[in-house]
């Protein structure tokens, strides 16, 4: 029986989750169909932009509790996270695929190219190799646990999809806190992670 996999979200994220899955799946023989569902026409926009559109994939520091230390939350968290796969994974992950990463002096990595179309080319070319669907203009507004285990996604206000596993990867946006919410996860106090604006008011 094929199992269904709903990515929410395509971004690079969503991209990476999705491709994982396809990957373990292969190595199992397990047969899968993905779909990524992005509520835009636009996938991987952030990816376009990042960088000023070099797009700063990784940080050039294997060491992983070093690492580690450069977010200021959830440092414990992400140590166990990051022995499993960390920046230099990410490197091979991409030198794999025919895209090399190079370091600058303040340790971003970028690819050779300094063109992050290189990154999103790369995205598109694994989705096509491993059968990904990519749906634009889907907006899932709910997803709902079903008795029998599988999850329910409301699309707009009448189409649906019913999958086996779902994966939110919704970045920032407060509609997958929503989602995540609704499936009975807790969300912590949010807060800026890039940066932050100091306004007086």
């Amino acid at each position: 029986m094929i199992k269904k996999v709903a990515v929410v979200g395509g971004g690079a994220s969503g991209f990476f989750a999705a491709l994982r899955c396809a990957e373990v799946a292969k190595s199992q023989s397990l047969p899968i169909e993905i779909k990524i569902f992005e509520a835009s026409s636009d996938f991987l926009r952030k990816v376009k932009i990042s960088g000023g559109g070099r797009c700063n994939v990784t940080h050039h520091l294997f060491e992983v509790k070093e690492f580690c230390q450069n977010y200021p939350r959830g440092q414990r968290e992400l140590l166990s996270p990051f022995q499993n796969f960390q920046a230099r994974d990410t490197v091979e992950w991409f030198r794999q695929r025919g895209v090399l990463l190079k370091y600058e002096n303040d340790g971003r990595m970028f690819p050779v190219t300094d063109d992050s179309e290189t990154i999103v080319d790369c995205f598109l070319k694994e989705c096509r190799k491993h059968k990904v669907q990519l749906i634009p203009n889907h907006n899932v507004q709910s997803v709902e646990k079903l008795k029998s285990g599988k999850f329910s996604l409301r699309i707009g206000r009448t189409e649906g999809f019913v999958a086996d596993v779902v994966l939110l990867s919704t970045g920032s946006k407060a509609t997958g806190y929503e989602l995540g919410k609704r499936l009975g996860h807790k969300i912590t106090d949010l807060a800026p992670s890039l940066f932050t604006f100091k306004i007086k008011d």
